[in-house]
């Protein structure tokens, strides 16, 4: 089954998630949108717009419609993907940063204390290490050494790739998006990056390798990198996505902007960070820009959404300093008491240090006042320098670039043309995105030359301050020679003022220019930021595992990637821009179906070339049967099938699959679709369909279906997995082929739900929070993420080799053992930064060490002991707890720890069952009692026990998990957590204490 699900811009752990919707919207639509409060309503008027009024050549189905920088109907489809899993079960808007929050804050009880509030978490710093030789071992018995061992019964990842742009014929070659740049103050080859998934990457090597030093962080993005002048070991990070908001949109209006959780601080260069005082307190906003001053690492300006911020004190405090929605912030070289700053419409000055009511309008000679977004740069070697590069653009026109002379007071225009924001290299186009990326930066020894970005990167040609301009970068490699070719869409460009070399950082990678722009170098490898919406892997012997190492995946911005069964992390890349549906036949490995934006292709040599066949709809899931391979199904608004490979023959039935399509391995005539909010089947190849929704046990409400998995020996035992926020509907399931179902979300946490793998081991769920098992005799689901970073997961794969597969959005594919039974003993060793769960059927023994990042969170469960060894070390900032229960159970038991309470370890002990002959057990009466210390629990029938005890904010949390007890007596040591008041629930009601 293939199924395709888009996040527009990377949703980590706490992270506010935004679209990239529509950068303009026309104001005739905008006109016609009024009043639409319902997606579906505001679809059907843009779908609408664009096919009438705008034209069919707006939509037309044609090989062309890949570029994607003047197609902003592609966007229009790219949000309306991506919000359709983001509702709640009425179908409504909802706010979703807020709705993301309260995931972490108050999931159901077992699960509140995984993911709490301001944590990110990510494997260890690392330099990505490849999969391939764990792929290629030979899987073996258990080993219980630190939970790794070959059946790791609780995840064991691994990341697989890309972490190159790989070979192959495609054109627009890259990997993930990288939006900011900063740089070591003495060290030219200490370098940041950052990217909106959240991570900040560092290099020491000058871009031979990078390592992610955010692990632990509760960053939902980078938006700006500040480093101080006279310490290279303290640097700031300002949290969001600032090239992704766009207020007044739909996105924003609607609660779904991704915003800013403000400002970190390491003095440690990234080793570790700690929040520093609040910006805006008002409720949401976003970030842009973070400038420090050239003489002093206490003083920061940052730009947001709710106006400029000032801090004198390295952050402890930060001070509002103006109101509105600011882009851009610079400091004056030398003279910290002049500052600049730009809104989209407007370049302001003080000369008293940006205090509030000391900015200053600039006067510019040509107006300013349409551009969206203005970016600054400003010269070392003459201070008095200021440049202006001002977005919107016409027919081989932009607004402009502007300079001042006069440190900011008056701008004057340099030059309007070409369109130097535009994907021409001859700038003659109309086409833009200024306020998704624009930049600009100023040679530090030559204030004469510059450089700016937009889709593409521009040089002035030699030292004429920006008077002409020529392209440095091409959009494809068809445009030019391939020193020229960096990824488009670039978000930053900098010159480093330690050896005057220019950087870029865009949607496909980080490069290096050494000529000013003449050439470049590709420095993305080992920085992992991949966006994939899913993967597809052949199926050999069609019995519902993959086969071999082989597998496609399609990607935001960087296309179709492929690996070929020979395993390499260097994935060929086989075709450009946004890469969607996959799928590869049974009998020959060398076919590979593609669904990229609106059109669908097919490559018969692995991806070495492709053949363009027909349009489709935007994220078409594409399905081979499993045992007649070159019987080839594609979804859509109409569902299509071949019988040949879709050479000759093309079969179209008026029923859309637009949001899944699944074929069955036991039952060649089954499958199961949905458009997303119904699920159906057919039993004769697609040619007529039966509604399953809406059947006995199915929930109620309007539920986006993004993954339907069946049983690979049973077509009637089916699972379906949900987006949207509703909780306890996740994951349903069904043993009559749909007639009826029973829910089987247990605990999982109220987030998105994208993926699911069906396996004979029981079934894996990849959410916006990481990786979930559960098997067919547990009564709820345990965290399977170990090493994984916490990113959405969009695809999950199972393979004979006894691996699991992953696809995220944001750190490309990864690999874990497949779920097997517990270790009867577990050793838990070594330094623990992230998110780890262990489980052992006796004991585990434990000596792990965790410094004390905010996020370090590392569950121990074992059904006899835990045992603490010599060296074993928690600090406060990170989390451990340890409780005894039986293996494979499911879920997980909570602590009354409260976040910001620093360490601590718990154990909660295991109930004693006491002799039932006791006076004092009334008859047919259900009572505890209080004695010495212990709670004594009085039981006339089997029941389900939950335990609670408050806490300081008079809030109930639990002390122990929820237990089935038989009739009888029991006992347990009482918590001393907080407050002795407990409270005791028998079948969901209250125990009366005697």
């Amino acid at each position: 089954m293939r199924k395709y699900v888009t996040l527009m811009v990377l949703f980590f752990f706490l992270q506010k998630i935004v679209v990239a919707q529509p950068k303009f919207i026309p104001e005739s639509l905008k006109v016609k949108l009024q009043g639409k409060t319902k997606l579906t309503e505001i679809m059907k008027v843009v779908d609408r717009y664009y096919l009438e009024e705008e034209g069919k050549n707006s939509v037309k189905e044609k090989k062309d419609n890949n570029e994607e920088e003047e197609n902003t109907y592609l966007h229009w489809k790219r949000w309306e993907w991506w919000m359709s899993s983001h509702l709640d079960e009425n179908g409504n808007f909802v706010n979703i940063n807020q709705k993301n929050i309260d995931a972490v804050k108050t999931l159901d009880l077992k699960w509140q204390q995984i993911i709490q509030k301001g944590k990110q978490i990510h494997p260890p710093n690392w330099i990505p290490q490849t999969g391939i030789q764990k792929e290629q071992r030979t899987n073996s018995t258990n080993v219980a050494d630190d939970g790794t061992g070959p059946d790791a019964p609780f995840g064991d990842w691994s990341f697989i790739g890309p972490s190159g742009d790989g070979v192959g014929p495609g054109d627009i070659k890259g990997v993930g998006r990288l939006d900011r740049i900063a740089f070591h103050p003495t060290d030219a080859n200490t370098i940041y990056t950052g990217a909106p998934s959240g991570n900040l990457w560092k290099t020491t090597n000058g871009g031979t390798s990078w390592t992610s030093v955010t692990n632990g962080l509760p960053s939902p993005g980078v938006a700006g990198i500040a480093i101080s002048p006279t310490n290279g070991n303290v640097v700031y990070l300002l949290t969001g996505d600032g090239d992704s908001y766009n207020p007044g949109y739909l996105v924003y209006d609607y609660g779904s902007s991704r915003s800013s959780i403000g400002v970190f601080k390491s003095t440690d260069g990234g080793v570790s960070w700690a929040t520093t005082g609040s910006l805006y307190t008002g409720g949401d906003y976003e970030a842009h820009q973070l400038a420090i001053s050239s003489t002093n690492g206490n003083y920061l300006f940052a730009t947001t959404s709710q106006g400029l911020y000032r801090t004198t004190d390295g952050g402890t405090n930060w001070t509002q300093v103006t109101t509105g929605e600011y882009w851009d912030v610079k400091f004056k070289p030398g003279n910290d008491s002049i500052v600049y700053a730009t809104t989209g419409a407007g370049i302001f000055y003080s000369t008293q240090g940006g205090r509030s009511g000391t900015w200053i309008a600039a006067t510019t000679d040509f107006s300013v006042a349409s551009a969206r977004r203005i970016q600054l740069a400003v010269s070392a070697n003459n201070p008095s320098y200021v440049y202006a590069l001002c977005g919107a653009a016409g027919s081989g026109t932009f607004t402009g670039i502007f300079r001042s002379a006069n440190s900011g007071v008056s701008y004057t225009r340099r030059t309007n043309t070409p369109n130097i924001l535009n994907s021409s290299t001859t700038g003659a186009g109309t086409g833009e995105q200024s306020d998704y990326d624009l930049g600009i930066t100023v040679k530090p020894n030559d204030a004469e030359r510059i450089a700016t970005c937009g889709l593409c990167v521009w040089r002035s040609n030699g030292s004429n301050g920006g008077s002409a301009m020529i392209f440095s970068t091409i959009y494809r490699e068809s445009f030019g020679a391939a020193s020229t070719y960096i990824h488009p869409d670039v978000h930053d460009v900098q010159y480093n003022p330690l050896n005057n070399y220019l950087y870029a950082a865009t949607d496909g990678g980080f490069y290096r220019s050494i000529d000013d722009g003449v050439s470049w170098t590709n420095l993305t490898n080992n920085i992992c930021t991949s966006q994939f919406y899913g993967l597809a892997m052949r199926d050999a012997d069609g019995d519902g595992d993959g086969d071999g190492l082989g597998f496609l995946a399609g990607a935001q911005d960087n296309g179709m990637k492929h690996r070929t069964d020979g395993g390499s992390a260097l994935f060929d890349h086989v075709i450009c821009c946004d890469g969607y549906g996959t799928a590869i036949p049974a009998k020959n490995a060398n076919i590979l179906y593609m669904n990229i934006n609106s059109n669908f292709y097919k490559s018969t040599d692995g991806g070495v070339s492709t053949t363009f066949k027909f349009g489709v709809t935007f994220f078409s899931p594409i399905v081979c049967d499993y045992i007649q391979s070159d019987t080839v199904y594609i979804g859509g608004s109409s569902t299509r099938r071949s019988y040949d490979g879709f050479t000759t023959t093309n079969a179209t039935i008026a029923t859309s699959t637009r949001r899944v399509l699944s074929a069955c391995p036991s039952n060649q005539a089954r499958l199961y679709g949905s458009n997303g909010t119904n699920l159906i089947r057919t039993d004769d190849r697609i040619s007529t369909w039966t509604t399953k929704s809406g059947t006995a046990g199915w929930p109620v409400g309007t539920f986006t279906i993004n993954d339907i998995e069946v049983f690979p020996t049973n077509s009637s035992e089916v699972y379906t997995c949900f987006g949207g926020y509703s909780a306890g509907n996740k994951v349903m399931r069904s043993i009559s082929g749909g007639d009826s179902w029973t829910n089987w979300s247990g605990t999982l946490p109220n987030v998105p739900c994208y993926g699911l793998a069906v396996a004979n081991e029981g079934v894996y769920v990849g959410t916006e929070l990481g990786v979930f098992f559960r098997s067919y005799t547990m009564t709820d689901w345990v965290p399977f993420y170990n090493d994984l970073p916490r990113t959405p997961v969009t695809e999950l794969a199972v393979n004979n080799n006894g691996f699991l597969y992953a696809s995220t959005f944001g750190r490309g594919t990864w690999l874990s053992n497949r779920r097997s039974a517990c270790a009867s003993l577990v050793s838990i060793a070594g330094a623990k930064t992230g998110a780890y769960y262990y489980e052992a059927g006796n004991g585990i023994n434990a000596t792990i060490t965790a410094a004390g990042v905010n996020g370090d969170e590392i569950f121990a469960q074992a059904g006899d002991t835990v045992v603490l060894r010599p060296g074993f070390e928690v600090k406060g900032g990170s989390f451990f707890k340890a409780y005894i229960s039986p293996c494979s159970n499911g879920g997980i038991p909570v602590t009354t720890k409260q976040s910001g309470n620093g360490s601590e370890t718990v154990y909660v002990p295991r109930i004693q069952e006491l002799n039932t002959v006791n006076n004092s057990l009334k008859s047919g009466a259900e009572y505890y009692t209080l004695r010495e210390g212990k709670i004594e629990i009085h039981l006339h029938q089997k029941a389900t026990i939950a335990m609670l005890a408050k806490q300081k904010d008079n809030s109930w949390a639990p002390f122990y998990p929820e237990t089935r007890l038989d009739k009888g007596l029991y006992s347990l040591p009482a918590p001393n957590v907080y407050t002795p008041e407990i409270k005791i629930l028998v079948n969901n009601k209250p125990l009366v204490k005697l």
